[in-house]
């Protein structure tokens, strides 16, 4: 078995697993220089793995792993060879490998069981191509396998800092928000209201946009998108849009810009000089960074696939999701409820921004509890599907338009004292955006209040007159 001699097909190193657990056995502190990227199953031989996973038990819960008293685990084993289980942990300790050499001996095997995990994958990719079933599309095969590769790849050592690295690193990220004058640390988000608030979109920073139906969520997140692509020093923006066309976006666009109402756009009712306007102020908006994706359905691993396909063609500095409950789960794989289902893709796309150190803006619809209550303002409560949103999320921030509820609440002219107090209370909410913070990791939640032109969908720094 441990011999050596039955191992001739998956790739492994017994000898380097031998001399590991042997050096573990002679000086149980030698785990301490392993033990955060190597796991049982890392071994190639089940004995391996369970005198490893034996070792590591009785080392942590501060006993002794030595031949002596890890014997009575191992009586009932199979021998190994011509000797017993027990005789073969002294033969380990007997070869031990040198404690300097014990960190390379790990590497080793987990570069071998990373060799097993790919052969395994490729075999199932190709008894998945093979099987021709029509529920199961080339593309989403295709995602599937760049996913699977992408996670195996992020099993290696990880990410360890020592903190005067962790501390030189801040240090330039203070500096670089100082030379930009102050009070940024992300990128901006076009607007300084926003800014102020936030500090701007952080590398890795998962940022849940949501809202009511017709509150203007899409708006601003188009909005947001156009001044990061159109800024100075402009960056990509990768736009997932699962409801609206790449032309619906472009109508928004240019209604923006060209102060035109969308909807006289969609219907082409404008004029001659209108026409050459929105033609000349199109001119400059072909510059525009902005790569836009409208496949419907997506599953998280095809989304994570495009990101990154993306991400390696452009200079992307920000992604936007629109919108969460559109998306599908995992391809192939049962989930218990939408709740978990959708705390499985809040979660994989908060991984995706920390893998490719860009903000995800990522949109997400209320349920109808906030219109049922008399103050519509929403709360973390109304998130739709599940609890995991908000826990993923490092901003959690509301769009609301009060405008829009007290249109819906037009008293009856006859009653002058009401219709006079909701004709104050619309003067008031007139062409004004709440954008609610309700989830700040590294700030003080609270409210920012932007202007908002509906006929154009654009949000604007400067408050509605009042």
């Amino acid at each position: 078995m441990a011999d050596g001699s039955e191992f001739r097909v998956a790739p492994h190193n017994i000898e380097a697993e031998q001399a590991l657990l042997g050096a573990i056995l002679i000086n149980n502190e030698a785990l301490d220089r392993v033990a955060d990227f190597l796991d049982p199953l890392h071994f190639f031989d089940p004995l391996h793995c369970a005198i490893y996973e034996t070792a590591s038990t009785l080392i942590t819960s501060g006993q002794r792993a030595t031949p002596v008293t890890m014997r009575n685990f191992f009586l009932e084993t199979a021998p190994v060879g011509e000797i017993t289980a027990v005789q073969y942990l002294a033969r380990l300790a007997s070869n031990a490998a040198a404690p300097n050499a014990i960190a390379d001996y790990a590497r080793a095997i987990v570069e071998s069981s990373g060799r097993r995990t790919m052969i395994a994958l490729a075999q199932s990719i190709i008894a998945r191509a093979t099987a021709k079933k029509a529920d199961d599309s080339l593309p989403n095969q295709i995602a599937d396998a760049e996913d699977q590769l992408m996670r195996l790849n992020n099993t290696t050592d990880g990410q360890l800092f020592e903190f005067s690295e962790t501390v030189t690193r801040t240090i330039a990220s203070i500096n670089d928000a100082y030379q930009r004058g102050g009070g940024l640390a992300g990128l901006s988000t076009g607007y300084r209201s926003l800014d102020a608030k936030i500090g701007g979109m952080g590398p890795g920073d998962l940022i849940v946009l949501a809202g009511a139906s017709s509150m203007g969520k899409s708006a601003l997140a188009v909005n947001i998108a156009e001044n990061v692509a159109t800024a100075e020093e402009p960056k990509w923006v990768g736009i997932f849009s699962q409801e609206m066309s790449d032309t619906q976006i472009g109508v928004r666009v240019i209604a923006r810009n060209a102060g035109i109402p969308a909807n006289r756009l969609r219907t082409g009712s404008i004029t001659e000089d209108e026409f050459r306007t929105v033609a000349k102020g199109a001119e400059g908006l072909t510059k525009a960074r902005l790569a836009i994706d409208v496949t419907g359905g997506l599953s998280l691993a095809r989304l994570a696939a495009k990101a990154r396909r993306m991400a390696r063609k452009h200079d992307i500095g920000l992604f936007v999701v629109d919108y969460l409950q559109l998306m599908g789960g995992s391809s192939g794989s049962y989930v218990a409820s939408r709740n978990l289902q959708i705390g499985e893709i809040t979660t994989g796309l908060k991984a995706l921004a920390k893998e490719l150190k860009v903000p995800i803006i990522l949109l997400s619809q209320l349920n109808r509890e906030n219109a049922k209550r008399e103050n519509k303002r929403p709360q973390l409560g109304d998130l739709r599907d599940s609890g995991q949103i908000e826990q993923d999320a490092d901003v959690v921030m509301f769009v609301h338009r009060p405008e829009y509820y007290l249109q819906r609440e037009e008293p009856k002219q006859e009653d002058v004292e009401k219709y006079s107090k909701w004709q104050i209370e619309m003067a008031a909410a007139h062409g004004m955006a709440e954008i609610i913070f309700a989830k700040l990791r590294q700030a003080e939640t609270g409210i920012v209040v932007m202007k908002y032109d509906g006929p154009t969908m654009t949000f604007s720094d400067e408050r509605a007159m009042q």
